[in-house]
């Protein structure tokens, strides 16, 4: 398990809903599983406090990142279209289409700009005047998606519960994320047995498991889109 695999659960229980047609993973399942997760979120959550710091710039260059925003935000001022109150319009379409973002809403959107030629020289100057602090936000960048790509520290232990015991998952990317994280790291059972795929549907698998990762045996061997 990959320190990765700790975001992608995260986001899965970030995203849980209650809107309609849509499975809440959160409140399916039995009592076991649902307290295991809960455990989890907790420790999940907790570590990517500790992880995230690996992102932060050190104290100039967030004052320098500081600084560039500001003065990208004052580009946008002036070649953005506002509204009565001279706040920036973020629409769901580009060039001013389809309706406007609610303020405060987490959908991304468009920003209108009027001048495209003037904003893009604007932007490049600033750019330019700023370019040793982008260089130092990349590297740092670069060096968090490669903490990302490393193993899980052993120091952070996970509730599991067998893999049998999931309750059936809908959505398939979410359920390959729940095996990563709840399944037992490594379980034994009968070698000959491997993975009995007989009673696979569309939305849930039965499965019995060699002397594998739980999350390889069953991931590497389910059929794929």
């Amino acid at each position: 398990m990959k320190n990765i695999d700790l975001y992608n659960f995260q986001t899965v229980l970030k995203n849980a809903t209650d809107e309609s047609g849509k499975q809440n993973i959160k409140k399916i399942g039995k009592n076991s599983f649902k307290l295991a997760m809960m455990i989890n979120e907790d420790l999940i959550n907790s570590r990517i406090t500790i992880i995230d710091k690996i992102k932060t710039p050190p104290g100039p260059i967030a004052k320098e990142k500081a600084a560039k925003e500001e003065e990208e935000r004052a580009a946008l001022m002036l070649f953005a279209e506002l509204d009565e109150n001279k706040e920036l319009i973020i629409y769901t379409e580009p060039k001013g289409g389809g309706t406007v973002v609610p303020k405060n809403s987490q959908v991304g959107g468009f920003y209108n700009i009027g001048d495209h030629v003037n904003f893009e020289k604007k932007l490049q100057s600033i750019n330019k005047k700023y370019v040793k602090t982008i260089e130092a936000l990349i590297a740092i960048d670069e060096n968090f998606q490669k903490v990302l790509q490393e193993p899980v520290n052993k120091s952070l232990v996970l509730e599991k519960v067998p893999v049998d015991t999931l309750p059936e998952i809908e959505d398939f990317e979410v359920f390959k994320i729940i095996v990563k994280i709840m399944c037992p790291a490594k379980k034994t059972f009968v070698p000959e047995v491997e993975v009995m795929a007989d009673k696979m549907t569309d939305d849930k698998i039965s499965a019995e498991i060699v002397d594998e990762t739980a999350e390889e045996n069953i991931l590497k061997r389910l059929p794929k889109d």
